[in-house]
């Protein structure tokens, strides 16, 4: 700043000098500077600007901010002093553009500056977030996405849409496009992979804000489960199966669904994708239509072929299982069919099976079981046995329902009897009362020695009787519709079986029958009976039986077996289909009655009935 006096000077001399003016030397300042829309909305438009880079050697005082909204530039204020300036007169009409410019004026000079850059505001605000981000298809390298528009568009039109993208790997965003519509596919992938994406709408204002990320995998779709199949599991259950896609579409297995009728999900897991077998109910007697599909990080995949099944239930364990016995219709019979290296079994047939599983531990799987028959028979003959060794069977049912459950395991010993003499006996002496026999041989022991031989003649056992009645069995004693008692004298010391049955039988059925062979008895007198009760021999024995519950006026059978002490299987004497005396009383007493206590005004008895269940009288 400079002070300046003005003083006349003649030839005479210097005059007074005049008053004192201030004079600071300057020029107009510079444009401002980086003009920018700090903000916008449908109400004001914010603007901001640096000072000038020159000031013109004087401090800037005041800015002139002019705005031009389609009609001219009109000055909003000549003496602003601030860097940024709200302009809250902006037009009513959200969108509308208007262009600003501002010039400074420094101290020292009333001119302004030229003009700075002129930027362009809106009556508007950025959009808000697209909506309904989502993935909607996806290849080994591609992923297409959609969405909706945003719920505001902030009051100017959304001209584009940013999509980023992340590395796959969950590192930072960088664009991948800009898009004018509402979808959009993005290519160049890495198969395998997991990419975040996230949208934002662009409007004149500028980028709105991003949606949340999606994520989405570089995949396809897997395909279909392979071999879906299904079979019951009980009553009221079925067990549906399958094995995993051929194709996983290049991503992880996450999970399975299993679809009824092509409408209800029934059974649906993301997060087992070892699993693939599921237990679901359903009603006996209906049929289904069931079908599966395999879920990814992609995605379900597309369905199996649909499998029809009716839930049915599994039959039953068989039971019975046991060696196969031949039907004997003479003594002669060989019952025991084990040959050399060969064993058959049978077992019963199971209500509602279609065909049956055997199964055979042999020994050299560590009590394993393996297959041996499956089919619709009753029977099976195993060959190739070792002689001496212990098999293990089971066996199982089958019908539509699936497999049913293997009994309980039977044990076997692969041994077998004798073969028979290789010729018929021949006599070798004899006499009017006597008759001498000799014979070869048997031609296979079967890997055990022969212990010694039978003679049969015209069917009937007579070499060697282990033991014999004395005398007939009789009935003694008091036989009610619950008890009866035998009396017997055995010739040798032994054993005596006694069965009581509602029929005479021949003599080889009655034989099993008391002896105990029979599997399967149908007589309801099971438990009366009396096993292998030791005798004397030449000793009167007296055998009562009890439980008997027999009905009036209905005839019973009674059949004895006796043995000796060292005998064989069947090598003693039957006493077969004796019949009960029809009077029979219904009860005795087998305590006598005995009073046990009586006071002046009670007494009590005490005896014992042979019925289980009756009537008594006391006077």
């Amino acid at each position: 700043v400079y002070d300046a006096q003005v003083a006349a000077q003649s030839t005479i001399g210097l005059g007074p000098k005049s008053a004192i003016v201030s004079v600071q030397l300057a020029i107009p300042p510079g444009p401002p500077q980086r003009m920018v829309v700090v903000s916008s909305s449908p109400d004001s438009i914010v603007v901001a600007w640096e000072v000038p880079a020159d000031t013109g050697c004087s401090v800037v005082e005041h800015y002139k901010v002019e705005r031009d909204c389609g009609s001219g530039f009109a000055v909003l204020n000549s003496s602003w002093p601030l860097l940024s300036y709200n302009d809250t007169a902006v037009p009513t009409t959200s969108g509308s553009q208007c262009v600003y410019r501002v010039a400074a004026r420094n101290r020292a000079l009333a001119e302004w500056s030229p003009y700075g850059a002129y930027v362009s505001g809106y009556t508007a605000t950025v959009a808000g977030a697209p909506t309904g981000l989502e993935v909607f298809a996806t290849s080994r390298s591609t992923c297409s996405l959609r969405w909706s528009v945003p719920v505001t568009d902030g009051g100017a039109t959304v001209i584009n849409y940013d999509v980023y993208i992340d590395d796959g790997r969950g590192g930072s965003f960088g664009r991948a496009r800009f898009e004018s519509a509402l979808s959009t596919t993005l290519t160049g992938l890495t198969q395998g992979w997991s990419y975040r994406i996230k949208v934002a709408a662009v409007n004149a204002v500028g980028t709105g804000n991003f949606t949340i990320p999606v994520s989405c995998m570089a995949a396809d779709t897997a395909g279909p489960p392979r071999d879906v199949r299904a079979s019951s599991d009980g009553e009221g259950m079925m067990v549906v199966e399958w094995d995993e896609p051929a194709d996983d579409g290049g991503s992880y297995l996450l999970g399975y669904r299993v679809i009824v009728n092509d409408t209800c999900t029934v059974y649906s897991s993301i997060v087992e994708a070892g699993t693939t077998v599921a237990t679901l109910p359903c009603q006996t007697g209906v049929a289904y239509s069931l079908t599966a599909g395999a879920y990814t990080q992609a995605g379900w995949g597309a369905n199996s072929s649909a499998v029809a099944f009716v839930c049915v239930q599994p039959p039953a364990a068989p039971t019975g299982l046991d060696l196969k016995y031949n039907v004997e219709t003479s003594a002669l019979d060989v019952r025991d069919l084990r040959s050399r290296g060969k064993m058959s079994l049978s077992w019963d047939e199971a209500a509602g099976a279609s065909s049956y599983r055997l199964y055979i531990d042999d020994g050299s799987r560590g009590g394993e079981f393996a297959l041996a028959y499956q089919g619709t028979g009753l029977s099976y003959t195993a060959t190739g046995l070792l002689d001496g060794n212990y098999y293990r069977w089971k066996v199982g049912a089958d019908n539509g329902g699936g497999q049913g459950t293997n009994s309980s395991a039977f044990t076997a010993l692969m041994r077998c009897v004798p073969a028979s003499p290789s010729a018929a006996p021949s006599k070798t002496a004899g006499s009017p009362w006597t008759l001498d026999i000799s014979w070869p041989a048997a031609s296979d022991d079967c890997g055990s020695a022969v212990l010694g031989y039978r003679v049969y003649r015209d069917g009937q056992l007579v070499y060697p009787i282990s033991n014999a009645f004395q005398a007939s069995p009789v009935f003694v004693g008091l036989t009610s519709s619950h008890t009866f008692t035998v009396e017997l004298t055995p010739a040798e010391d032994g054993y005596v079986w006694l069965q009581l049955t509602t029929a005479a039988h021949s003599t080889q059925t009655a034989f099993d029958v008391v002896y105990g062979r029979n599997k399967h008895p149908a007589w309801p007198q099971e438990a009366c009976r009396e096993a292998k009760r030791q005798v004397s021999g030449g000793q009167v024995t007296r055998v009562t039986v009890h439980q008997c519950e027999m009905r009036p006026g209905q005839q019973y059978f009674v059949h004895v077996y006796l043995e000796g002490l060292n005998g064989g299987d069947g090598d003693g004497a039957l006493w077969s289909g004796s019949p009960v005396p029809l009077t029979r009383i219904s009860s005795y007493f087998w305590e006598d009655p005995r009073v046990i206590g009586a006071t002046t005004d009670s007494v009590e008895v005490r005896f014992g009935g042979s019925a289980g269940n009756g009537k008594a009288w006391l006077q």
